[in-house]
């Protein structure tokens, strides 16, 4: 299953990248439920679009333990 990072959104186009940090977009009309800048996406079984909620609570600790370790680093 392919899974892609919401970069941002605007009016009715999601920017994403693949896991090969190329950009893809889709239409907010082809999402199933909430779709948060940050979020990891993979498109369903019907064809929607929607988040991976494990991988994304996944991907947001990581980050946030890169950003103390790098503020802890600097001082």
């Amino acid at each position: 299953m392919e899974k892609f990072f919401v970069d941002r959104i605007e009016e009715n186009t999601i920017f994403c990248e693949d896991e090969n940090g190329e950009e893809i977009r889709f239409d907010l009309s082809e999402t199933n439920g909430k779709i948060s800048e940050g979020d990891v996406v993979f498109r369903n079984e019907s064809g929607y679009i929607q988040t991976d909620f494990k991988a994304t609570l996944k991907r947001k600790k990581k980050i946030s333990s890169l950003k103390k370790y790098i503020y802890k680093t600097k001082k």
